[in-house]
C-alpha cells in the first residue's frame, strides 16, 4: 500500500492531494458557518486552530488510520474544499467532504468523491464504505446515490455548533475490477495516479 502522505490524485477538473500546513489559511477563510451546516464539526474561531487540527489530520496520514485531501482545481491550483477517509485501516472506512460555499452547485463535490472512491478500489480492500449526510442535504446525498450508494440506517445527531442532524448513512460497495459498482451511475470520472 502507497504511503498515505504521498497520495496524488487526478481527475478532469481536480487534483487531490494530502492536506498540508499550507492550507491552513484557506482552510480557516472557508470552512465557515455557510458549509457546516450540515455537518459534524464546527469552524474554527482561530487561525492557530485551525492549523493545530491540520497538524492532527497530518498525524493521522502519518499513522495510516486517515487520509485528508485537499481538493485543488486542477488548472489554477485553486483551493475548493476537502475530502476524507476516515478508518481507511479497517474493513468500513468512512467518506466525507466539504466545499468552500463558491464551489458548490459545480459538480466538483461529485467529482472529487467518485475519483477518490476509484482510487480507494485500488487500494484498498474492505466491505464497504460509509457516507453519513443529512436528510436535508439533497446535493450531498446524490454523491452516494450517484455511485450506487444506498440508504442502511437513519439516526439523529447533534453536531458541534448544536444543530441536530438528520443523518442518513449510505453505504457504498466495493466496485469491480472496472471501478464501477454494478449499482454505480457511470460516473464519467478518470483517473490518473501519480506514485
Amino acid at each position: 500500500m502507497q504511503s498515505l502522505e504521498t497520495v496524488h490524485i487526478e481527475s478532469s477538473r481536480l487534483v487531490l492531494r494530502p492536506v498540508a500546513l499550507e492550507d491552513t489559511p484557506d482552510i480557516f477563510r472557508e470552512f465557515n458557518t455557510k458549509v457546516t451546516r450540515f455537518l459534524r464539526s464546527k469552524p474554527c474561531r482561530t487561525l492557530k486552530q485551525t492549523e493545530n487540527k491540520v497538524r492532527h489530520f497530518i498525524l493521522g496520514q502519518i499513522k495510516g488510520t486517515d487520509l485528508h485531501l485537499t481538493i485543488l482545481n486542477r488548472q489554477n491550483l485553486e483551493f475548493i474544499g476537502m475530502c476524507e477517509v476516515h478508518q481507511v485501516d479497517t474493513r468500513v472506512p468512512a467518506v466525507g467532504i466539504w466545499l468552500k460555499k463558491s464551489a458548490h452547485g459545480s459538480g466538483l463535490g461529485r467529482e472529487a468523491i467518485h475519483t477518490l472512491k476509484i482510487w480507494i478500489d485500488q487500494n484498498f480492500d474492505y466491505d464497504y464504505l460509509i457516507y453519513p449526510v443529512d436528510r436535508k442535504n439533497i446535493p450531498s446525498r446524490k454523491i452516494p446515490e450517484g455511485l450506487g450508494g444506498y440508504i442502511a440506517r437513519a439516526y439523529q445527531e447533534r453536531n458541534a455548533a448544536g444543530y441536530i442532524l438528520n443523518l442518513l448513512e449510505y453505504r457504498i460497495e466495493q466496485s469491480s475490477g472496472n471501478g464501477l459498482n454494478p449499482r454505480s451511475k457511470n460516473s464519467g470520472v478518470s483517473l490518473k495516479c501519480k506514485p
